[in-house]
């Protein structure tokens, strides 16, 4: 019995290892090798398309002769592009961006003030004054033409002056004209005539304080007769005074013959010509509309603005003198705003073509208009990228001050190098007064600017968006 057991005893551990080693082997051996896949090009690339230059759409991929650097090299494909999924490719990023904005044209306008005004524009501004004219004395008694002395004209007064913040209103009085002499010796014992009153032109500050920047003198009263010669339209009166050299109402009253003289208000074509030139052609004094009036002749054309009184050797009153404020109100363009954008995770694409629309980037404003939005970026069946807004005209507004235009807004997303931004009018660099075209993908174009003794910037161009696709 003992040796019959020995006969089916079982195997040690140490037998029973080794077995399973061995078969474990046997097996290994027996399984085919499988061999790990490599990626290849085709499963990891890149795929752009946007448009060149004249608009047509232009596409490089991965692979292509193109040089990815230069998109003049790439593919044109006219009005779309079409994408082919590669066969064994997965996961995709869609990345898309719309049309920038373009940039608007700036504008230039000339504006006028006869009375106070609160201030909207800072800048330079021209400002003018007449004083009223002065009265003319009573008839005269002593001569049978009936003859008396006339009043004298206001004077002129002329300044440029720059509104700064700190001015909150500009006051302008104007001068009364003075009455002619009476019957009752006033303002003089012998029947003269009133002078006229002052013409100010004041600026009000944001502290209240009030400096006045202009006086215009009244023309003088006339006396109640002139001279023994007794001849009718000569002035008695003296005339207003003046601030400015260049514009100056001399008083030669000669011989009594008005030869040279301003009688009664009368100012030379030299001297009105000298007033349009200051002011501007547009001005309250532009020559088509003449207000101060000169000599013509023998004869006076007559001012209705600070003229003396007595054209016909009669008590009359002075005309009213005036106040004027000109400056030119320019208006820069603002820069156009980027194209937005917008990213989508593919899987796996159904189609075998799909195809992309970029947007083409909005046109640049022309004088005083805004600029034209961009246009949507389309992955059909994808995503809609939106386009950039086209900026507005009044970015900033000055007084016959240097203004310019806005920049245009980058898109934050951009393939290889940052688009260049279309620049404003004379900002950041750019001396010209037109904003520039951006160039890169999406970026909005530049808003025209204003310069004194130049033409209003025009704005400038978008840039196109662009579709940019990776697996």
């Amino acid at each position: 019995m003992k040796k019959q057991k020995e006969k089916y005893a079982a195997f040690s551990l140490a037998e029973a290892l080794i077995t399973l080693l061995i078969i474990s082997m046997i097996t290994i051996a027996t399984i085919p090798v499988i061999t790990k896949k490599t990626r290849t090009k085709e499963n990891h690339g890149k795929w752009i398309c946007t448009r060149n230059a004249a608009g047509k759409h232009i596409q490089w991929t991965t692979g292509a002769s193109g040089d990815a650097e230069n998109s003049n090299s790439w593919t044109v494909t006219g009005d779309s592009c079409s994408f082919t999924p590669p066969s064994q490719a997965r996961n995709f990023n869609i990345t898309a961006v719309g049309g920038g904005g373009g940039g608007a044209g700036a504008e230039s306008s000339i504006k006028t003030w006869d009375e106070t005004f609160h201030v909207e524009y800072y800048g330079k501004y021209k400002f003018l004054a007449v004083g009223g004219g002065g009265g003319s004395g009573r008839e005269g008694n002593q001569c049978s033409s009936k003859g008396s002395g006339g009043g004298g004209a206001g004077g002129v007064a002329y300044r440029e002056y720059e509104i700064t913040k700190d001015v909150v209103k500009v006051m302008m009085k104007t001068g009364d004209g003075g009455d002619g002499g009476s019957d009752k010796g006033l303002p003089s014992k012998n029947g003269g005539g009133h002078s006229g009153e002052d013409s100010t032109i004041s600026i009000v500050k944001s502290n209240d304080d009030e400096d006045t920047i202009l006086t215009a003198k009244g023309g003088g009263g006339g006396e109640r007769s002139y001279g023994a010669r007794c001849r009718k339209g000569c002035t008695g009166g003296k005339q207003g005074g003046t601030k400015d050299a260049d514009i100056t109402y001399k008083s030669d009253t000669g011989d009594g013959i008005c030869k040279v003289s301003y009688a009664n208000g009368c100012v030379s074509q030299e001297d009105a010509i000298k007033i349009n030139d200051k002011l501007g052609t547009t001005s309250p004094f532009g020559t088509k509309s003449m207000t101060v009036m000169w000599r013509n002749g023998k004869d006076c054309t007559y001012s209705e603005v600070g003229a003396g009184g007595g054209r016909l050797g009669e008590n009359q009153p002075g005309k009213k003198g005036a106040t004027f404020a000109v400056t030119e109100i320019y208006r820069s363009g603002g820069g156009g705003t980027a194209g937005e954008y917008q990213t989508v995770f593919v899987p796996s694409f159904k189609e075998r073509k799909i195809k992309v629309t970029v947007g083409q980037g909005g046109a640049g404003g022309g004088k005083a208009q805004n600029g034209t939005d961009g246009e949507y970026t389309i992955v059909e069946g994808y995503l809609e990228a939106p386009y950039g807004r086209g900026g507005r005209t009044v970015a900033i507004e000055k007084a016959y001050t240097e203004t310019p235009g806005g920049d245009g807004e980058k898109t934050p997303l951009y393939y290889k190098s940052e688009p260049l931004l279309g620049k404003g009018g004379l900002s950041n660099g750019n001396t010209s007064v037109n904003g520039l075209t951006s160039e890169g993908y999406g970026a909005g174009g530049g808003g025209g600017g204003v310069k004194p003794g130049e033409e209003a910037g025009v704005g400038g161009d978008g840039a196109p968006g662009y579709v940019l696709i990776e697996w």
